[in-house]
């Protein structure tokens, strides 16, 4: 739990049994994620099913009818299907299921959970998880989470082969959207980063060209996925795009300013991503069965729960050279 900022509990809760259409998850292990970062900075703004929510495990306990589920089974942290009653699912707009959306974002209609994946036991609706494949290894199977988030970020943009793909921005989410439109065939995919560290890692995950600006770029391209999080960034991000090309903003900005002149001029689309479906979790799991995405290059080490606030306090440092820590519950620490 992250109760106020700077300070991580750990808090002894007696875990329910799993009651019919739940599933009891023994966690292997669990991402930590730049939203939990701030959320240890700020001591707020993150409830608890989503501290810690980029998690893999084995099912324990199956209550009920568990659709397929079998205790013993690998498993990641996933969404509903459409529920098929809200306006958008009524309209023919499945991918904007409100129900799954708000799971997501957590926020289930079910009562809320007392945690999320920062734990050894972790009891959950059935459908919020779906089966590993064989071929997918633990730590890739605890990177699939945001995998999906830059698959449907690459679905989003409407991103094809041959098209040419800027990503600015080389966190997690970035270097995934880098390996999700290299596997879907987009051509070359430079990286624009400030950090050096995560400029190696961008080599490390197939980018042919790295630079520290837009600046630096003469090309132009069709898209520019922008994972920064900059407000200062969109607009710069415009000035690299080609005539009618699409900018897909996947990190929260907060507030920015942009200049509708210039998109007008360009006729430039800006499209947003947020979250995934339940069929592109899938997916991800399919592309990194087969090896066309390999989301473990992130993966820089792994903590326990009693060193969770330090690999928090690594990744909120400036000059940190961390990309993804993981969390493995089953380390013994004194």
């Amino acid at each position: 739990m992250i109760p106020r900022p700077g300070v991580v509990d750990l808090v002894d809760i007696v875990e329910p049994d799993a009651a019919p259409g739940e599933v009891t998850v023994a966690i292997d292990l669990c991402g930590v994620c730049a939203t939990e970062v701030r959320a240890y900075l700020s001591g707020g703004g993150h409830g608890p099913m989503l501290c810690g929510h980029e998690w893999t495990g084995r099912l324990v306990a199956v209550g009920g009818a568990g659709a397929g589920l079998t205790v013993g089974q690998r498993v990641v942290v996933g969404v509903p299907d459409p529920c098929g009653e809200c306006a958008a699912c009524r309209a023919g707009r499945p991918d904007f299921c409100s129900f799954v959306m708000s799971v997501a974002r957590g926020r289930d209609r079910r009562p809320e959970q007392p945690h999320g994946g920062f734990a050894r036991l972790l009891t959950v609706p059935a459908y919020r998880v779906v089966p590993v494949p064989d071929g997918v290894s633990e730590v890739a199977a605890a990177l699939v989470e945001p995998a999906a988030v830059a698959w449907h970020a690459v679905r989003r943009g409407a991103i094809t082969a041959g098209e040419r793909v800027l990503v600015v921005g080389a966190g997690p989410i970035g270097l995934l959207v880098l390996q999700c439109a290299r596997a879907i065939g987009a051509v070359d995919v430079p990286v624009v980063e400030l950090s050096e560290a995560r400029r190696k890692a961008a080599k490390l995950s197939g980018a042919q060209h790295v630079s520290e600006s837009t600046t630096d770029l003469v090309d132009e391209y069709d898209v520019v996925v922008d994972c920064t999080g900059d407000p200062d960034t969109i607009d710069q991000s415009l000035g690299v795009l080609c005539q009618g090309g699409r900018v897909v903003l996947v990190s929260d900005a907060g507030s920015a300013t942009i200049a509708p002149r210039m998109w007008l001029a360009k006729e430039a689309s800006m499209i947003a991503a947020a979250g995934y479906t339940r069929a592109e979790i899938v997916e991800t799991l399919d592309l990194i069965a087969a090896g066309r995405i390999q989301p473990e290059k992130l993966h820089t080490r792994t903590v326990g729960l009693g060193s969770l606030s330090i690999g928090l306090e690594d990744l909120a440092a400036s000059d940190t050279t961390d990309i993804k820590i993981m969390l493995d519950p089953r380390i013994k620490e004194n």
